[in-house]
């Protein structure tokens, strides 16, 4: 099975110490948008300018991110990514969450024989119409071509 990391299961684990992310790292292989490392840093800088991180958990999180990341098969955004993100979806998702979707889909589509599972806490809990409530485990999806399907949560 292969793991697609979203950044929300990331950054829980970071700065909340949520342990969701084990079920994710106990895969085969993880897997993640190179935009995993770009939304990190930039939540971890936000936090120390706004004074939630000071300077020695500001490099203890950027330390535990690169050592995650070493272990992490970055996908790069190519065109063919891009130009998927800009087309619709089964449900509403912003930006960044259709990058990481198709990312994952690009990679699915690739890899038929791979069992990829989708980890996220953020806002794709909207392909979950009826939850409406704050998870405290992350959302694991089974992605298919043309299909997002929620496999389980823990």
């Amino acid at each position: 099975m292969v793991a697609y990391l979203d950044s929300s299961t990331l950054l829980r684990h970071f700065l909340l110490g949520d342990e969701g992310i084990r079920q994710a790292l106990e895969c085969d292989s993880v897997i993640s948008s190179e935009l995993l490392e770009i939304e990190c840093k930039r939540v971890f800088y936000r936090y120390k300018l706004q004074g939630d991180l000071d300077d020695s958990g500001f490099l203890e999180a950027d330390g535990r991110l690169e050592s995650v990341l070493s272990g992490v098969l970055l996908l790069l955004l190519s065109s063919g990514i891009k130009k998927r993100s800009a087309e619709a979806f089964p449900v509403l998702v912003g930006a960044l969450d259709a990058l990481h979707l198709s990312s994952a889909l690009t990679y699915q589509a690739a890899r038929s024989d791979a069992t990829l599972l989708f980890f996220s806490y953020g806002h794709l809990e909207k392909l979950q119409p009826r939850t409406v409530y704050i998870r405290k485990t992350p959302m694991v999806f089974r992605l298919a071509i043309d299909r997002i399907h929620q496999c389980r949560s823990s």
